[in-house]
């Protein structure tokens, strides 16, 4: 279980839930910084640094933090070192055309996206880029019929470790 709080609340939140918690491990996410703490047995506590690394360690050991590098994570499929999909989300989206075969839009996201913020960014992307005529949203979604899907970390793991499982074609 993970408790996502607010940084500025991150102090204020270990001390409620994991009470006596000091060790606080940092690990970077685009130009952020991931902060987790837990302890045995009890929630993972995180929140999202606006800071870079060195910002985000000084502010935390200026509270009276020991820091380090890392990241608490439950589910253990999470969180590898070296992991790259730990923060990735694909989201695709075929949709009908008004002539030849349907297309087809992909996007990614650091955060797990809902379908209709997947649309809307399609329908915001072809509408900037003069792909489309311009429609309004609800229309668009109507006359595309789109499909959504979205894959995240685990999903993008699973399709990995089939194709290992495969033998090599000869």
């Amino acid at each position: 279980m993970i408790l996502q709080v607010p940084f500025d609340e991150f102090p204020k939140t270990l001390e409620r839930v994991l009470e006596g918690c000091k060790d606080v491990y940092l690990s970077r996410h685009q130009q952020q910084t991931l902060v987790t703490a837990s302890k045995q047995g009890l929630p993972v506590v995180a929140a999202m640094s606006p800071s870079d690394m060195e910002g985000s360690r000084a502010a935390l050991m200026a509270l009276g933090f020991n820091v380090f590098e890392g990241r608490w994570n439950s589910d253990l499929a999470l969180g590898e070192e070296g992991d790259d999909l730990t923060e990735i989300y694909v989201a695709g989206v075929a949709y009908r055309t008004e002539s030849g075969p349907p297309g087809l839009w992909m996007d990614a996201y650091a955060v797990q996206p809902t379908q209709v913020q997947v649309l809307k960014s399609m329908y915001d992307e072809m509408t900037s880029t003069g792909q489309m005529a311009e429609v309004s949203f609800e229309e668009f979604v109507r006359l595309s019929e789109s499909n959504v899907v979205v894959a995240g970390p685990n999903d993008l793991r699973s399709f990995l470790a089939l194709k290992e499982a495969l033998p090599s074609p000869q």
